[in-house]
């Protein structure tokens, strides 16, 4: 997992990386082999190979890393953090749902009084018996803003022989569904009974439409059972209220930032707040982050002091306890966490601004779990483990743990360790 944007002063990182890379190089470089049946390794150097040494502090770092950026993701100092997102809210989504159109950082809350949603335009015709033989021919016109369309169809067949009003429906429906008209057609059957159903589509007056005609099997399609209709709502923000009409009931809010579909008549508050389903999965992903890097640290534990100072400090002043069950944060006896994402979604509910302090300010648990990481990150390998050589008043450049180690401790400096690669390799 990627650490993104958290600065070189937090932690040594890229130390850490360059110590593996180095490592790596001289187990493959020819001088190295060389050098070591030239010279006979330090026993206390081959054993720590033996047990993994090197796989060890690889996956330390990688775990330590994981949790630094889970807490990252959280932080409020990190611009790209979740906690710095905002979402839009409806108070009422059976009125209106609400989405976010445009990032905004700023929280804002308005209300939205719908007085009517748009609709579109349906005729119904009368029910016919769908056996019978139809009794006339159909020849009407559909009509709407700019366009028409002429819908003609014949009582007999080619063969003379008599249409059922059946089959008079089916084929009126199909040529008004093939015809480019914005009216759609649907054919409903209940015990023998038929219906020819039209409907606009799209909402709003503007798609309204007209029938007129020999309507024939369709008699009763020229009335209108729903009219077409627009959108009336306004919106209030700071004590003032602007009135608004929309053909459709997909409108926009706040100068197109918010998009907003409208449902039914009421009234809903339409607020832009901090994104409560990311936050949770973000603090869902730190404590598990948090937790790997607990169980790693416990059963490497043997490895040396350094290991068990770590999960101390990993685990001490994580915050006040209630703080943690207002997270909905609870200590394991093996020292995990566990998290009640319901009680967290009901305290960002209930006190947003408090909650996400919590989560993500400055004293935050976040940035307390990404400090101990960082803190951890910088722990050298040698102090981290115990190790040391047996002649550790003697510097070898064929022991990668002792020369990585000195310098690490004084940072060192990247474009050198780059350079001694490219020679060794």
């Amino acid at each position: 997992m990627a650490v993104g944007k958290v600065g070189s002063s937090d932690y040594n990182y890229y130390q850490n990386v360059s110590q593996m890379r180095l490592e790596r190089a001289l187990e493959k470089n020819p001088r190295y082999q060389q050098s070591l049946q030239a010279v006979k390794p330090v026993s206390r150097v081959s054993s720590y190979y033996n047990n993994g040494g090197l796989e060890f502090i690889k996956s330390y770092s990688s775990t330590m890393t994981d949790v630094m950026s889970s807490a990252n993701s959280l932080r409020s100092a990190n611009s790209g953090s979740v906690a710095n997102k905002m979402a839009a809210v409806s108070s009422d989504t059976a009125v209106a749902e609400a989405a976010l159109k445009y990032s905004s950082r700023t929280s804002k809350e308005m209300t939205l009084d719908v007085e009517s949603v748009a609709k579109a335009q349906t005729n119904v015709s009368d029910g016919v018996k769908a056996l019978d033989q139809a009794v006339s021919d159909m020849d009407f016109t559909l009509a709407q803003k700019g366009s028409s369309l002429s819908v003609q169809v014949s009582a007999s067949k080619a063969d003379g022989t008599a249409r059922t009003n059946k089959e008079m429906l089916e084929e009126a429906a199909r040529q008004i569904n093939a015809g480019n008209s914005g009216v759609t057609a649907a054919l409903t059957e209940e015990k023998g009974v038929m219906t020819l159903k039209l409907q606009s589509k799209s909402t709003g007056t503007d798609h309204g439409f007209t029938v007129s005609g020999d309507m024939g099997a369709a008699a009763g399609a020229e009335k209108t059972v729903t009219a077409a209709q627009n959108a009336q709502y306004s919106v209030t923000e700071r004590n003032v209220t602007r009135n608004y009409t929309s053909q459709t009931n997909d409108v926009s809010l706040d100068a197109g930032r918010i998009s907003a579909k409208l449902k039914d008549t009421g009234k809903t508050t339409v607020s832009l707040q901090a994104d409560t389903e990311k936050i949770v999965k973000s603090m869902s992903e730190l404590v598990d982050s948090y937790n790997d890097a607990v169980k790693f640290l416990g059963k490497n534990i043997d490895r040396g002091s350094g290991v068990s100072d770590q999960l101390d400090r990993l685990g001490a002043n994580l915050g006040a306890d209630s703080t943690l069950k207002r997270l909905g944060i609870s200590k394991e006896k093996d020292g995990t966490l566990a998290l009640d994402t319901e009680k967290l979604e009901k305290s960002l509910k209930e006190e947003p601004k408090l909650t996400k302090d919590l989560i993500s300010g400055s004293n935050g648990i976040a940035q307390n779990l990404f400090n101990k990481a960082a803190g951890a990150m910088r722990t050298s390998p040698e102090s981290l483990t115990n190790y040391e050589t047996e002649e550790s008043s003697q510097f070898s450049i064929y022991d990668p743990y002792q020369f990585m180690g000195r310098y690490g401790t004084t940072q060192l400096n990247y474009a050198m360790a780059g350079m001694l690669m490219n020679y060794l390799v």
